[in-house]
């Protein structure tokens, strides 16, 4: 009947349609695949959906045993690009955190299972990864051979665990003033210390950078830059600490406090 939504049972391509439809190229909602030890690799969202799993009769077949045989749709429409979870048994994560539905924005990074890929919206202009225009990758094969039927692998909960700590930590970890009255947000950059630096701090005789935070891959890490240069963590000296959310840092004259904003 007229006004009734589409049917968003699996249909899975034809391949006569896959041609006709990249020969044309019209672009669309585009994602980036990264994959270790391969170059990374997009792909276009065509028409109003399209299911992501391990079974043979999905749009774009993921072969890992970390996926669902249905894991996950991405549907294109008035609200934009939405990601929904299809009951997977190892979860379908943005930007670290577990959803059942959510609203791609920019730059999100989507994982499921253990497949990692990356929105860069439906603008080419914004289509760039690192840099790089992404028509100028290589394509993510969208009908792939040789699937592996057998049962899901269930990634154990500590590892999701830590996985959630590490995406909490990333994109929440801030740095604020004891007094609370600037912040900075870290993520994957670089904050430098000093009297012109990212953020403002001085320490007598002590000239140019005092100290720098970072990520180390797993915490945002504080380095002392300056031989002179002062840095404590939680009252005791240090040349180079991880912190935790909690910690009081102090820099030159500046203290601050390292927390979780979330």
């Amino acid at each position: 009947m007229p006004g009734d939504p589409p049917s968003l049972e699996p249909v899975p391509l034809q391949l006569n349609d896959l041609v006709q439809v990249e020969s044309e190229d019209p672009g669309g909602p585009a994602f980036v695949v990264s994959r270790a030890g391969s170059p990374p690799e997009f792909f276009f969202v065509y028409g109003d959906f399209l299911l992501l799993g391990r079974a043979e009769d999905v749009h774009l077949p993921i072969n890992l045993k970390s996926i669902s045989r249905h894991h996950a749709r991405i549907s294109v429409g008035s609200e934009g690009v939405v990601l929904e979870d299809l009951m997977s048994e190892n979860g379908t994560y943005v930007n670290g955190v577990r959803i059942e539905r959510r609203v791609l924005c920019h730059s999100d990074e989507v994982t499921l299972g253990t497949f990692t890929m990356t929105y860069l919206g439906d603008q080419e202009s914004g289509q760039v990864y690192d840099g790089v225009p992404i028509r100028s990758l290589g394509r993510y094969g969208r009908l792939m051979k040789g699937f592996d039927h057998e049962a899901t692998f269930r990634i154990p909960s500590g590892l999701i665990a830590r996985r959630n700590e590490v995406s909490r930590l990333l994109h929440h970890g801030v740095l604020r003033t004891t007094e609370g009255g600037q912040s900075w947000t870290v993520g994957t950059g670089k904050l430098q210390f000093g009297k012109e630096a990212d953020v403002p701090c001085s320490e007598l005789l002590v000239k140019g950078v005092l100290a720098e935070l970072s990520w180390t891959g797993r915490r945002h890490e504080v380095r002392r830059a300056a031989r002179r240069a002062t840095v404590r963590v939680n009252g005791a000296k240090v040349a180079q600490q991880e912190l935790e959310p909690g910690d009081q840092l102090q820099v030159g004259r500046a203290r601050f406090t390292y927390v979780i904003d979330a």
